[in-house]
């Protein structure tokens, strides 16, 4: 998860201290005053006074005159913890904000699900609540809104977590002004609807699509390196990008079969293969096709890159060895001059993928319809962003009627999986046979079988079958499979989305999306679920039923998202449906 390259106060901790606290969620022994808790820690206690007083800030968001704006350390580090630290514009609560400690360290926030509030209802509903919020943000250049926990990190104590509303921003594009007469509107608005205990808060986030900016494709179990064989494999979950924006990258979802033609396509999103200044139908031409490759240039440069550092190396380590005629010596002079020649032909390798991407072909663009709103379950606005990609037979060892959707989710998969529900879930309910996760792992090719016979629909990601806890409330516990972050383990959150995107040559459109929190970390907040070249990945439950694909996130640009969007998978298939491809998951 990406961080802060700015210290948080006065005292810089030497880069292993900060490295540690990061990764460990560290939380530094701390004296702090709030309108929640007056309790100090042994080590606090047993300061003077003098000592206590100079870690203590505690700046006053009134004065008699009004609200005042949040000073420039709070607006930098009101959202610390969270994977992309979004600068906070404006919020509703009047709680003085202090962050204290030895060191200067604020502590760490993170989001969690919204669980049972009364606001879940009222809210999906896409009734009188939704709409006077929205209309509450008339002239605000806002990108999101999303209805979730934030709360501290729990460090013994389990902290709160208040159901909050953010309302994301461009940054620089909102003074605090307008953005503090909004959010105390908006809190006007939810307390008319008898929903007082929920807080709004405005922060400068960005919303992302997250596509980055003839050899067959193999079925074999993934030989050394499989960082290079999965790329070139029939798996699920690997780069894929347009051959007219060779590094214009998203990820290779998930295999449909029309019921009428055979024919077999990738779904994925359409921003994944057609730039966002061109918005019509397409369909396929053969004269002017649209080519997609697997995988793109950027994927393919960075791994040349690795192997040529490994290569590097490896020649520092025969140096050292010349002119040494002890047989150990030679030993490991022979095995270093193994893995020089393996590496100096994976580097051809990769040189002559890049020179010639036209062997990357693995389809072509069957039909993807302008970007454009069809209807959610609630009535709201749903952004149509797919396109089916049709796979040419012979680009692939297997007959395409063979094909299985198996996501390539690397090495320790397993190991990762358990971590996830681990942290998710409550200690004693850890052993039951109903939470044990039940993805079907195949060490040989290092992928997961994802099974479409039966799609997870809306209903079962608001109802769970399989009652998986995060925050003591009931909460499905989902997977992808993505170019960027390969398997991670998330939840869905239970109050939907609304994103604003704007369309060349049209006014910004209202969509209602699903949304996606990073598995927690033990005392280190949450993963990240995704980050930019994850647009298209499949998203699954922990049976590898699919439940979504996922199109987009929140983040300010530096990697991973704070928070991922994805279309449920029984929408997306009935929206395909109503374009003419009666298909259905292989």
């Amino acid at each position: 998860m990406p961080s802060s390259s700015h210290p948080p106060g006065p005292v810089t901790p030497s880069p292993r201290r900060q490295a540690s606290r990061r990764i460990f969620g560290i939380r530094p022994i701390s004296y702090r005053i709030d309108k929640r808790s007056s309790r100090t820690s042994a080590h606090s206690r047993s300061q003077s006074l003098p000592e206590l007083l100079d870690l203590i800030t505690m700046p006053s968001p009134t004065t008699a005159m009004g609200p005042l704006p949040p000073s420039d350390e709070e607006a930098r580090l009101y959202y610390y913890g969270l994977g992309n630290e979004p600068r906070l514009v404006a919020r509703s609560s009047t709680e003085p904000w202090a962050f204290v400690g030895q060191s200067r360290w604020p502590l760490a926030k993170s989001l969690d699900p919204v669980g049972k509030h009364a606001v879940v209802t009222l809210w999906n509903s896409a009734g009188p609540l939704r709409q006077e919020i929205i209309e509450a943000l008339d002239g605000v250049s806002w990108s999101a809104v999303d209805i979730l926990r934030l709360g501290y990190l729990p460090t013994g104590d389990e902290a709160e977590s208040p159901v909050t509303l953010f309302i994301s921003v461009e940054a620089g594009s909102t003074p605090w002004v307008r953005g503090h007469s909004v959010v105390t509107r908006c809190r006007e608005i939810l307390q008319r609807h008898k929903i007082h205990d929920v807080h709004v808060e405005m922060k400068e986030s960005r919303l992302i699509q997250s596509a980055s900016t003839p050899s067959q494709l193999v079925s074999d179990p993934l030989a050394y390196p499989i960082e290079l064989t999965s790329l070139l494999s029939e798996f699920l979950g690997v780069s894929i990008a347009p051959l007219s924006a060779l590094r214009h990258e998203g990820t290779k979802g998930l295999y449909l079969r029309c019921r009428q033609t055979g024919t077999v396509f990738v779904l994925t999103c359409r921003h994944v293969v057609f730039d966002s200044n061109i918005n019509q139908d397409y369909r396929h031409a053969s004269a002017t096709p649209q080519s997609v490759v697997q995988p793109g240039d950027t994927t393919l440069e960075k791994l040349k890159h690795d192997f040529v550092s490994e290569l590097d190396v490896i020649e520092t380590v025969l140096q050292s060895r010349q002119g040494d005629p002890r047989p150990s010596t030679q030993s490991v002079v022979k095995e270093n001059l193994d893995d020089k020649n393996t590496c100096i032909s994976i580097i051809q390798t990769l040189d002559d993928l890049l020179q010639n991407p036209a062997t990357r072909i693995l389809g072509h663009v069957a039909f993807s319809p302008k970007l454009s709103l069809g209807k959610a379950e609630s009535g709201a606005g749903r952004m149509r962003d797919w396109a089916l990609i049709e796979l040419h037979p012979g680009r692939h060892q297997t007959q395409l009627d063979a094909l299985e959707n198996k996501a390539f989710v690397g090495t320790g998969n397993r190991r990762i999986a358990n971590a996830a529900m681990e942290a998710e879930t409550r200690p004693c309910d850890r052993g039951s046979a109903k939470r044990k996760v039940a993805l079907e792992f195949q060490p040989a090719t290092c992928t997961v079988l994802v099974k479409g016979a039966t799609p997870i629909t809306e209903h079962e990601l608001k109802h769970p079958s399989i009652d998986l806890v995060s925050l003591d409330e009931p909460s499905t516990i989902v997977a992808k499979a993505g170019r960027s972050t390969c398997l991670t383990f998330g939840v869905t959150n239970e109050v939907k989305s609304i994103t604003r995107k704007p369309i060349i040559g049209e006014t910004k459109y209202l969509s209602e999306e699903l949304c996606i929190l990073g598995h927690k970390q033990n005392g280190a907040g949450r993963a990240p679920f995704s980050e930019g070249g994850d647009s298209g990945s499949c998203v699954f439950d922990l049976r590898g039923c699919v439940c979504a694909m996922m199109t987009g996130g929140l983040g300010t640009g530096n990697g991973a998202l704070d928070t991922t969007y994805a279309t449920p998978i029984e929408w997306l298939l009935d929206d395909i449906r109503q374009h003419g491809y009666d298909v259905e998951i292989v």
